[in-house]
């Protein structure tokens, strides 16, 4: 999470006298020589890809700014100074800005633009890297040179720059550009999802920056549930009769920052409040802003009074306030207040605004930002009063490990992650993990939070009650599982070369709808659900492992919908199961029958980004099409979309390899999900015992991500254990080998040579002779007790 950018005028933070301050930039762009300020040379100063045509007319800057270098789009050399044309910018060099980061720099607009001058600036303090900002400030300029200054403490170490960005089309003037830095800390560490996790151990992982050592913290939480409710009326601030704030001690909310552009001006307004308040927060300039605290888990609630206080008699039009939130990805410039609809009769009085509901669309708000923006000529002023929040009450933290210092390696790979094997953990709880670095005297800030999801991995026992038909799989397991996953497999030794054996076959054909195929070509397919994620469809398919995201259907066919464009909803995808695709040097061929938009593509996405191919849909848009997929992994997922996020239907997917003989190919004929979590064993039938190939099984465990139904997450699978067939065969007959196993409705027997088979009843009775080829021949026979008699050696077997 990031803090909060406040720029506290009345109030210096305080820095470390023993780090002296480092100036970053200092740009009086005196190389820029060419044209004059109000007459700037006709040709620009940046190429099409907006870098400098000759960076040597600018001054060294600091070497930690290696990020980006300065650029923008319609620069001008303007005698002396950088002129910004047809409302483009100028962007700063680009790095490390952590710390305390102050800005100076001073600009005008060029003659004969005086009136365009309002909000004619935006300042904007960003990460180069996603454009994510920290920080936007907003100055009205004249055709005289003014002076301005900006800090903020939220840049990071590597890709922090400024960006001067006109917001109107006449000219600017910018000069004398200097950046200063005061170090505060030192970079966080990157934390990574843990692995190896079991329900007593996981391995920590972060990537280096370079510190002497870490520390790392290790905790459970107990979360209350409950909801902590925060109303501020801010009676308690110290303000004169006029609503001028005590200079020495203003009393101000705690974790609240304020900024005032004028602390000359009555910022209270005294007895204006609603419901009697004596007191609510005055905004008078443009600049006045206040930030709410940071909260760390988040705002699920807020609401505030807002109140327009004209001045004078025509109050101009394009006044606003602008409400910004503080989220993961940065200070998001999220809604405007029109000032002239809170001088409408219904709002003069002041109107409450409840938030709470818009608060939903985004993933977490840590902090709301208020900024007033007047027009040139407004001087209303804004009241604010009566802002409710709630956020959820703070986790209380169980260290397993607090400040567990870990030593870096010096001669280690500088791009080698850092690792910690945490043991010990007690399996009835769930853990976390931050890790700051430590150098230089300096502790960094704590990374981001890794939540250690651990689904505790199931222990397979011997099977029991082996018979022919089936036997039971049995298990042990922790106590973090939701579902398990029981999966039956051959694991088979190749007789002889194959070019396409059968890895995976899905027909779909458990999907039901009252659409059918004859839909299609209408348009007239069952909608599904947009989902954010993929989540588990063993419902729809014949094998469990499958995963999918907004899905479609008509009657044995299974597809994705088409991008919706809403923020959290992701189009269509169907993954397949886990599947050794190592053979052939990782090549495989998939067969696939569909139907998708004319000229959009179904693309089949292995793990490796090479491991990629794709169908073009043809008019009409069904399809029925073989294609090769490169450098597969033993343990791959095929992921099947529209490579333009359009609609699609699948009817059927098969994988087949090429193998040779000898190779061990695993097949898994039987999957069964129980998600009843107290279950140990469960009943796997049809096991194919048989020659060329043994069966085995084994058991995943699945845990709902905070019990989100959708959201399945995996345990690593059991170990496999083999089911060894019961004693139903005939083995080294003569001089030729035999087998004899019970199928449904008869025996299957398999030999080598020519061989007579006689069939007799319990009572001695014989019920049949046969003479078999050399292979495998599958016998019918009533249901009953037999004896089985191969060439001289016998066998007792029972046919349900």
């Amino acid at each position: 999470m990031k803090k909060i950018y406040t720029i506290i005028t009345t109030l210096l933070l305080a820095v470390l006298t023993a780090n002296a301050q480092t100036v970053l930039i200092n740009e009086d762009f005196s190389g820029l020589t060419a044209g004059t300020e109000d007459n700037p040379e006709a040709t620009m100063l940046v190429d099409d890809m907006g870098d400098f045509i000759n960076p040597s007319a600018l001054k060294p800057y600091d070497s930690g700014l290696s990020y980006k270098k300065w650029g923008g789009i319609g620069l001008y050399s303007a005698g002396g100074c950088i002129a910004i044309k047809d409302g483009w910018f100028l962007n700063t060099p680009a790095g490390d800005m952590s710390g305390d980061v102050t800005i100076t720099f001073r600009a005008r607009l060029a003659k004969g633009q005086d009136d365009t001058g309002r909000n004619a600036l935006d300042l904007i303090f960003l990460s180069r890297k996603g454009l994510v900002d920290f920080g936007r400030k907003t100055y009205s300029l004249t055709e005289e040179w003014q002076s301005f200054s900006y800090s903020s403490d939220k840049g990071n170490f590597e890709t922090t720059g400024f960006q001067f960005y006109a917001n109107t089309e006449a000219t600017i003037l910018i000069d004398d550009i200097r950046v200063e830095r005061q170090q505060k800390s030192i970079q966080t560490p990157t934390a990574q999802d843990a692995e190896n996790v079991t329900d007593y151990s996981f391995r920590a992982v972060w990537t280096p920056t370079g510190a002497e050592s870490y520390l790392l913290n290790v905790y459970s939480k107990k979360v209350s549930g409950n909801t902590i409710n925060v109303s501020e009326g801010f009676e308690g601030v110290d303000a004169d009769s006029e609503g001028r704030l005590n200079a020495d001690k203003p009393n101000l909310p705690e974790g609240w920052a304020f900024v005032w552009t004028d602390l000359t001006k009555p910022h209270v307004a005294m007895g204006e409040g609603p419901d009697g308040s004596t007191k609510a927060i005055r905004l008078v300039d443009e600049g006045d802003a206040f930030t709410t605290p940071v909260m760390k888990d988040g705002v699920t609630a807020f609401s505030f009074w807002l109140k327009a206080q004209p001045t004078q008699t025509e109050v101009p039009d394009g006044s606003y306030i602008q409400v910004s939130v503080d989220t993961e990805y940065g200070l998001y410039p999220w809604k405007f207040i029109d000032v002239a609809d809170l001088l409408s009769d219904e709002a003069r009085d002041g109107k409450v605004f409840d938030i709470t509901t818009a608060l939903k669309a985004f993933e977490k708000v840590y902090a709301i930002n208020f900024e007033y923006v007047p027009v040139k000529g407004d001087n209303t002023a804004v009241l604010f009063d009566n802002v409710t929040y709630a956020y959820p009450e703070p986790a209380e933290l169980n260290y397993a490990l607090k400040d567990q210092k870990v030593e870096a390696q010096p001669n280690a790979d500088a791009e080698a992650d850092m690792t910690y094997d945490v043991t010990g953990l007690d399996p009835e709880f769930d853990y976390f993990y931050t890790v700051k670095a430590v150098s230089d005297g300096y502790v960094s800030e704590p990374s981001k939070e890794i939540e250690v999801f651990a689904v505790s991995q199931p222990t397979v026992l011997e099977p029991t009650d082996i018979t022919s038909d089936g036997y039971t799989a049995n298990w042990t397991c922790g106590n973090k599982v939701d579902v398990y996953r029981v999966e039956q497999v051959q694991l088979n030794t190749i007789d002889k070369d194959t070019d396409d054996y059968t890895i995976l076959y899905e027909d779909f054909s458990k999907v039901k709808s009252d659409k059918t195929e004859a839909d299609i070509e209408k348009g007239n397919i069952e909608q599904g659900e947009y989902t954010s994620g993929y989540g588990p469809i063993d419902d729809l398919t014949h094998l469990a492992g499958w995963k999918a995201s907004s899905l479609q259907c008509v009657d044995g066919w299974l597809g994705g919908m088409e991008s919706s464009g809403v923020k959290g909803e992701i189009p269509g995808a169907i993954v397949t199961p886990a599947m050794d695709l190592s053979h052939n040097e990782g090549e495989c061929d998939v067969t696939v029958r569909a139907w998708g938009t004319e000229d959009d593509w179904l693309v089949i996405q292995g793990v490796n980004p090479a491991a990629y191919s794709a169908i073009r849909f043809p008019e009409g848009g069904f399809v029925e099409a073989t294609v090769t997929i490169p450098t597969c992994t033993k343990k791959e997922q095929l992921t099947f979309y529209s490579n333009n996020y359009r609609t699609f239907l699948i009817d059927y997917i098969k994988v087949t390899q090429k193998v040779k003989a000898g190779d061990k190919v695993e097949v898994v004929t039987s999957s069964v999900i129980t998600d009843n979590n107290t279950t140990k064993s469960m009943y796997m039938d049809r096991p194919n015992f048989g020659p060329g190939h043994d069966i085995y099984y084994r058991v995943t465990g699945l845990r709902y991500y905070h019990g989100n139904r959708k959201d399945a997450v995996a345990s690593s699978p059991s170990d496999m254990m083999l089911v060894k067939a019961p004693a139903t065969s005939i083995q080294t007959v003569g001089k030729t080998e035999s087998s004899v196993t019970t199928v449904a409705g008869g025996v299957s027997v398999t030999t080598t040579d020519n061989v007579v088979l006689d069939v007799f009843t319990v009572t001695g009775q014989k019920a049949l002779t046969r003479t078999l080829a050399p292979g495998t021949t599958d016998v019918s026979l009533a249901p009953g007790v037999y004896i089985i008699k191969v060439a001289d050696q016998a066998v007792r077997v029972v046919v349900r």
